[in-house]
């Protein structure tokens, strides 16, 4: 058994509870905030409700977060849609893995996050 194998299998648990959402989902938001159920739901519920493609949040632990991102990229292709972590995780990844955000034209009002954001190049990852 593969290690992509197993850290699938720990992920298919919330992926079942997910499922009838994950069904009309266009986006796989994968992360590694709002585990608990509670905060899950609200994430779900309050804050990813109006994306009009729909959502399927997956939250996980860092490990699971880590090897199925790891192994999408190994392998060229990939369902993660959109990653959401502590900025700790990502100051550690290349920033050639991510895609260039700037032309979305978000930022935040804050200053240090757009810096944070950029992980160190000249455009937001």
């Amino acid at each position: 058994m593969t290690l992509f194998s197993k850290t699938f299998g720990a992920a298919s648990a919330i992926a079942m509870s997910c499922a009838a959402v994950a069904a009309q989902a266009d986006v796989l938001f994968w992360s590694t905030q709002a585990r608990p159920a509670e905060e899950a739901q609200s994430m779900t519920e309050q804050v990813l409700s109006g994306f009009a493609g729909g959502v399927d949040y997956q939250p996980n632990e860092g490990g699971p977060w880590l090897t199925r991102l790891q192994a999408e990229l190994q392998a060229g292709s990939g369902s993660i849609g959109v990653l959401g972590s502590l900025h700790g995780d990502f100051s550690a990844m290349n920033p050639d893995d991510l895609v260039d955000l700037d032309d979305l034209g978000v930022s935040s009002a804050s200053a240090t996050f757009n810096t944070l954001a950029k992980l160190g190049t000249d455009t937001m990852q």
